[in-house]
């Protein structure tokens, strides 16, 4: 079994690990994907979170906002590499947090 603290390898396995083997999370969790050569620009405009800043690896709490500064949803966002982040928002919630625009 993947383990789920490890950050370095694939964290899509780590998440379905997560899920279906139990872990410290109580309830299922959405992951979304961002990578590619704007993916640091593209969410230091949409998270609370200074994600630029962030090493490869770390994880911290952000919130999702919309433009007038509302909050879309609470998640998790981890930076993977340098230009890859997850974010981990509640069930349900994966949808509207990758169609989010600010």
């Amino acid at each position: 079994m993947t383990d789920p603290l490890d950050l370095t390898g694939d964290l899509a396995a780590s998440h379905a690990a997560l899920r279906s083997a139990g872990g410290w999370w109580t309830r299922s969790r959405d992951l979304v994907v961002v990578s590619g050569r704007d993916a640091a620009s593209y969410l230091q405009g949409q998270l609370s979170q200074d994600v630029v800043e962030m090493a490869e690896g770390t994880s911290r709490p952000s919130f999702l906002l919309q433009p007038d500064g509302k909050v879309t949803a609470w998640l998790r966002v981890t930076r993977l590499g340098e230009a890859s982040y997850t974010l981990d928002v509640e069930a349900g919630w994966g949808q509207p947090a990758s169609t989010s625009r600010v």
